[in-house]
Order: C-alpha cells, then structure tokens, then sequence
C-alpha cells in the first residue's frame, strides 16, 4: 500500500509541516489519505471504515473508527516535502492533539457540512491561536449537501470572524482554487471573484497596500509571500472546499498547501534558553542542529521510538547530540521519516523535518536535542492537569508487579495520563482526561501487555479530627515471669486550628516518665494517628501533651513506653468527639455562558460554595470550592451539560468536617470493608 514518496530529498526541497484537527467525523482522516494518495504517497486511498487507513492503525482506533493518537505521514509535491498529522477528534486525547500541533506551521481545521462547527474545531482554534500557527479552515464532505455550502461558510465566518477569507468556490460541482486566478486574466468571472481575497491579502502588508493605491499590482512573488505572512501571524484564514471521498478539491488543496501555506522555515513565536538569556530562534539549516521531541512511541521490531521536529541545522546516522534535561549526549544509531505505523530509514533529518529516532530510552515528549557544543533548550509543551480517577485492581496476583511498568511506558507516550501509587489507600491511582481516555489506556495495556485490570473509583482520603479537648490514660503492664513490661501515660488532646497537622509536647515534671521514654511516647502517639477510632482514617490537626505517668526502675523499657502512649491516645481521641474531615477541591469551570445556569444549580447540589465568576473571551468561568467526593465524576456531567463545550480544573484546597449523615455512612462502609477483609 505504501510507496517510496521522497526518500533521499535533497536540499533543494522545500518543506512544509501541516496538521489536521476538527471534531470526530469531520472527514480530517479521510482527507488526508487522499492527500497522500493524490500525491502517490501510498497506492491506494485508506479508510477508516474498513480498517485499511495507514494513519488509524491501532486496534483501538479500528474498533472505534475514530482517531486516537496522533499519526505522521509525509508526501512529496512540487517538489515540496509535505509532513502531515493526523490528530484526534475528541478532547479526551487532548494530550496528542497538543503534540502535534507543537511540531507544525499551519493547522487545518476541518468542519463537516452537514454537521457545522463543533466543540473540537472551536478549541483546536484557540489551540492553534495560542501557539502561534497558521490557521485554514476546510470545509469536507461538499458532495452530500452542495446546497447547504454557502450557508455553512457564514457560519465558519460568523463563528470565527473576518479574518476567514474562502479561498475555493464551486464551478460545475468541482471545488476550484482561486490562488491561480488572483493576477490572471485568463477567466473574468474567476478573476472578479478573486479581487475580494486579493485585497484581504494586501491589507495585511503595508508596502503591497501602499504599491496597490499607487495602481501598482504586486507580482506572484510578492503576492506569495505576503498571503503566507499573513497566515502565520494569523490576520488571515483561508477557507477551503473538498471532498475526499470523490476527490473533489484534492489536487487543488496540495497546491494550495505549496504555494500559500507558511514554509519550514518561516518566523515563528518560538524562543529557546541559552543558559539563563532566552534567545530567539532562526531556523535554517546553516545553524547548529536544534530539534524537539513531540511524540513518544513503542515498537515492537524498534523499540522506543523518539519522534522530533528538526528547527535548525541537520543531525545523521552515527552523529551525536545532547539532550539537556538528562545532560546526557545521545549517539544516534537509526533515523526514520515515519508513515503511519512504518518506519523509512534514512541516513539524515534536515531543518524543517520530521522523523524519529530510535532505541534512546531516556528521552521523553518535550525534551530538546542540540548540539554538543552549543546547547540550547525550548521551553517543554505544557499539557493539561489530568482530572480524572481510577483505581486499577489486577485480576491476577501476578500481575501486580508487571503493571507499573506497563504504566510507566504509557504514560511516557501520553503526558495528560499517569499513575502512582497512593500509599494512604493503598491503590494503585492512574489519572486521565476523562473516563473514555482511561478506558482506551486500559484496553491498550491489555493489547501490548497482556494485563488485565479492573477499573473503580478511588478512595476518598478521608481524616479524622477532634472537635473537643480530652485526657487519656493507659497503663501497659505485663508479667511473664522474669522482667516483665511496665509503662502508665495520662496525655491530653486538643483540637488545631484546620490544618494545623500534629503537635507533641512534653510537659512531665518531677521525673513521672523518664527523658529517655519520652521519644518512646510520642512513636507510639505517632503510630495511632496513621489510624483514627472511626473509620481507620489518619488524624490530623491535634496538639498531644503528655503531662504525667508512671515508671518500674526494673520493667521499663522503650517498648512499654510506645504501647502505653499508643493506647492512651485511642483512649483519649474517643472521648474528644472526634469527627470525619473529607477533602475539598478548588474547582474552576470555563464553558460558553448559556450553560452557566445549568452549571451553577449542578454544582449547588453538589454541596459547593461558589467563590467567584469572571467573564474571559467568549467563555464565562466560574470558581468554587466542593468536596473531592462530590466531582469524582464530574467529566461525564459538564460534558452532558455543555455538549463537550465546557472544562474544568481543580487542585486540593483544605480538609473540613464532613456531615454528620455522609460521615456515618463512610464509617459503616468501612466497618464492612475491615468484615470482609478478615
């Protein structure tokens, strides 16, 4: 299926590195395999339907017929080396389209007729705004609804303003560029439709308007480079027709791509630290060698495959490089231009390119490659918190240690998933972008590694607390024949301020408990806070004083004095009314403001204190505080209140006393659980 497009290019070649982005079955995939069949990239055009597209080759993407990680191609037209990524259409796999828009010029954004704009193609918009990209809108799949087109092009211009300019119109159902046409006088009737996206291109450009008043038209080159001036600053958006499954626009959108969109080479927004001074780029291939690590894949025949953008000068097989992070040089063995799942060697990457590089295993997504002698390094991708929780449960004991590894490599080659260990609850806690994202991680772990693991809610780390001051007293005495064990403590609790954690103070005179056995009290204070007498949970924000006891100059030893002041605090903390402190979360939801209403009553139910709102762009935010316990799932609910348009954040903000009846509802829980675990 796939052919040799342009293995060995040589200098001469220009480059171009595009992306395509939009909402699940907007056509985006379906696009770029006729791209790569119209240029004789690949021998036949793949489909997502069938199974047979070399961008969606992971079993899970077959399955779902949808993307799910970012896949690199390239093609060769005009003497101009086009990479391409396809990335995913669903915000749950944020983390891949964040990469792959991290190692292009220009996104295309793609909008389904029949469907218009979605959340997606919005977001992927702000995305391509922020990192500083060329934008071009792509309207697909025109042959269904030929009809509804010009309507559907106000609303792409009415969505994402004046800066859109179509740049295809329709000439007896075919999709014809205007490009060709903007300084011929070959068809009149083109021509004047051009003289609008002429005069859009010269108002970006201050000599071009000032040559265009005079009566003076520019010329191609002039023209060219303007338009693709006024891309990369984003003044100007194209819009374009096509339809990848009848080929229609096709050809027409690989010119297009050579002749308008940003070059390699292009200036960009995008500066490096040398040393402590931030420099900005010049990207050329005369420059030391400059890349970055975008993506992260594994192999089964290669193993650990880095894959990178390439800014400035070349590196090639056999040379050397120094990644910052790790202070490490790297001696590279392989290097690879990547179609889809295959990998083509080749012996050099030149400024511009994408490839990858293979068996390097302390590399990771972000880290920069530079040259041994002039080390310079990009500021890392920055990626969204994970919000969302699982407990993983193997289903096999022998698995047990076998996972953390299998999650350790996964989460190498997707930042916005990871895993730990969570010693309080004693879970093992993978954390994603939402339930579909965790879900897709665990069937690909089952795939790759053969394990197989249950999915839950985490526990909630609950605390418990005091809310009155009490005394507590034990006396340890035990006589087995020979020395026997002796230890009395009377110590008191009393209740910190909110998290104020753990005070121990030592208040014995006259020598009731020996200096020595002091220490000893407070190990064993110490170990019963890890447990607290309602549910298990650890105790926080108390002072302890021991202020008496008693001692036999014989039986008296350390561990006496541990068990004593260990019991004595259990005796203690239950006449102090203890309580259940749960967890709360700083929350702040952005989504469009005619969900705030729904938002606000959702979240009042969930026993939040809303704490401020703010109104940024388009979007309104709002900020509260609520329980960890009530928003585990809180995904699933703004995604069906906001139809995917809404996303939140949280981190931890405090502990408080949990209500009297949720409290005696954990409590019961746990008393189960510690039944059934005996």
């Amino acid at each position: 299926m796939l052919k040799e497009p342009c293995m060995g290019r040589g200098e001469e070649l220009s480059v171009r590195n595009i992306c395509f982005v939009g909402h699940s079955g907007c056509g985006k995939t379906s696009l770029a395999e006729a791209l790569l069949f119209a240029a004789g990239a690949t021998t036949r055009k793949g489909s997502t339907a069938d199974g047979t597209s070399i961008l969606d080759f992971e079993e899970e993407e077959k399955q779902k017929k949808m993307t799910i990680k970012g896949a690199t191609a390239f093609l060769k037209w005009k003497d101009t080396v086009i990479h391409l990524i396809d990335l995913p259409g669903y915000l749950d796999f944020i983390g891949e389209i964040i990469c792959g828009m991290s190692a292009v010029e220009t996104a295309f954004l793609c909008v389904d007729l029949a469907s218009g704009v979605k959340v997606t193609t919005r977001k992927a918009w702000d995305f391509a705004q922020q990192y500083g990209l060329g934008r071009v809108l792509v309207l697909t799949k025109i042959d269904q609804n030929p009809e509804d087109i010009e309507k559907m092009i106000q609303e792409i211009i009415k969505t994402f303003g004046d800066s859109v300019v179509p740049f295809f119109t329709l000439e007896n159902g075919k999709a014809v560029s205007l490009l060709p046409y903007l300084l011929s006088s070959e068809n009149k009737t083109l021509q004047e439709k051009t003289i609008p996206v002429l005069e859009k291109i010269i108002e970006t450009d201050e000599v071009l308007m000032e040559k265009y008043l005079n009566g003076e038209p520019p010329n191609a080159v002039e023209l060219t480079k303007a338009l693709q001036k006024a891309i990369i600053s984003q003044q100007l958006s194209p819009l374009i027709l096509c339809s990848a499954e009848k080929d229609v626009g096709i050809k027409e959108l690989l010119d297009f791509i050579v002749d308008a969109c940003p070059p390699a080479d292009c200036p960009q927004q995008k500066t490096a630290l040398k040393g402590e001074e931030k420099v900005k780029m010049v990207f050329s291939a005369d420059k030391p060698f400059l890349a970055q690590v975008f993506k992260i894949m594994t192999d089964p025949y290669v193993g650990k495959l880095a894959y990178f953008r390439v800014y400035a000068g070349s590196i090639g097989v056999g040379q050397s490089f120094v990644n910052p992070r790790t202070n490490k040089t790297e001696r590279v063995g392989s290097l690879y231009k990547i179609m889809g799942k295959d990998q083509k060697p080749v012996e050099k990457l030149s400024a511009g390119e994408l490839g990858a590089v293979s068996k390097i295993e302390d590399i990771s997504i972000g880290d920069s490659m530079c040259a041994v002698d002039e080390p310079l390094v990009f500021e890392r991708i920055k990626f969204p918190e994970p919000m969302v929780m699982y407990a993983l449960t193997p289903k096999s004991r022998s698995d047990e240690e076998k996972i953390s590894g299998a999650l350790s490599k996964l989460s190498d080659e997707d930042p916005t998933f990871n895993a730990k260990w969570d010693t309080e609850t004693g879970e093992s806690v993978v954390r994603g972008n939402s339930t579909l994202h965790l879900d897709m991680m665990i069937k690909k772990m089952r795939r790759r590694f053969g394990l197989e693991v249950e999915m839950k809610l985490p526990k909630i780390p609950y605390r418990e607390t005091v809310l009155a001051k009490a005394e507590g007293h034990y006396k340890h005495k035990k006589q087995t024949g020979g020395r026997g064990q002796f230890g009395e403590v009377y110590l008191r609790i009393e209740p910190l301020p909110r998290d104020g954690g753990f005070e121990f103070v030592d208040a014995i005179v006259g020598g009731a408990i020996p200096r020595q056995f002091i220490p000893s009290v407070e190990k064993g204070v110490q170990k019963a806070i890890k447990k607290g007498v309602l549910a298990g949970y650890p105790v926080q924000d108390v002072r302890v004083t021991v202020f008496d006891g008693s001692y036999h100059t014989v039986d008296s030893d350390d561990l006496s004095f541990r068990i004593a002041g260990e019991r004595a605090f259990y005796d203690g903390l239950e006449k102090a009314k203890p309580v259940l402190l749960e967890p709360v979360v700083d929350i702040e939801i952005v989504a469009p403001p005619k969900y705030m209403g729904d938002i606000t009553s959702d979240l009042n139910a969930r026993r939040a204190r809303i704490t401020g709102m703010d109104q940024v762009g388009d979007y309104q935010t709002i900020k509260a505080k609520v329980p960890l316990a009530e928003v585990m799932t809180y995904s699933t609910q703004l995604r069906s209140i906001t139809g995917g348009e809404g996303s939140f954040t949280m981190a931890f903000s405090h502990y408080d006393v949990l209500p009297a009846n949720i409290a005696q509802q954990v409590i019961e829980r746990a008393k189960r659980e510690k039944t059934e675990t005996k």
